[in-house]
This record gives C-alpha cells, sequence and structure tokens, in this order.
C-alpha cells in the first residue's frame, strides 16, 4: 500500500495569495519566482494543516518514509510521522520532488 501526502501551505503559497489579493509583483516578477522563494519552509498555517493530517498519518504502519528533499515536504512529513522518527527508514529522494516550472520555490537549497 502506497500514500501520498502533499506538503502543508509553504511560504511561496502564502505570498502568492498576498500578491493575487493586493494585486502585488516585485517589479514584473511573480512571488514564485524571486530568488527569496528557494526552496521555501511550512507557514504556521503549513504546519497547523499538518498537525491535522497526523491523526490520519497514525492510523497507517508504513515500513519507509518516502519524501521529496524539499524543506516544506521534510518538514510535513517529520510533522506528520514523527510517532515513526527513529522506528522506520526516511529517505530523501530526488525523483520525489515536482518537477520544476522554472520556479525559485521548486529548487532546494
Amino acid at each position: 500500500v502506497i500514500h501520498f501526502i502533499r506538503h502543508g501551505q509553504g511560504f511561496h503559497n502564502s505570498l502568492f495569495d498576498f500578491s493575487s489579493v493586493f494585486d502585488f509583483e516585485v517589479g514584473d516578477i511573480s512571488p514564485y519566482h524571486i530568488p527569496e522563494m528557494l526552496d521555501p519552509p511550512l507557514t504556521e498555517i503549513g504546519r497547523q494543516q499538518v498537525l491535522v493530517l497526523r491523526g490520519a498519518a497514525q492510523g497507517t504502519a508504513p515500513q519507509l518514509v518516502l519524501v521529496s528533499p524539499m524543506s516544506r515536504a521534510l518538514m510535513t512529513s517529520n510533522i506528520a510521522y514523527a510517532h515513526l522518527v527513529g522506528k522506520v527508514p526516511f529517505i530523501a529522494h530526488d525523483g520525489c520532488k515536482e518537477k520544476s516550472h522554472a520556479m525559485a520555490a521548486d529548487y532546494r537549497r
């Protein structure tokens, strides 16, 4: 059985939402493309979303947690599957990350 989960809200998502509401861009650059958005972490809302997910994750019994090496994905897996840290392997693999569309947020540090 394979379970797929998506990361919680990242800082880049929050900035994009803000820029959409207030019609804000940095020059002619979308918030997803500014260099400061490189590998953004989860926001507080994102961490809260993952805490909600944790309840469902605790009902699963994976033998391995395979995760994208992106900060937001690592944070998501470590929070959602905190009960498995030290009990099963956690592996971050580039093959699990989304394909970049030339967005800074899709590149890791």
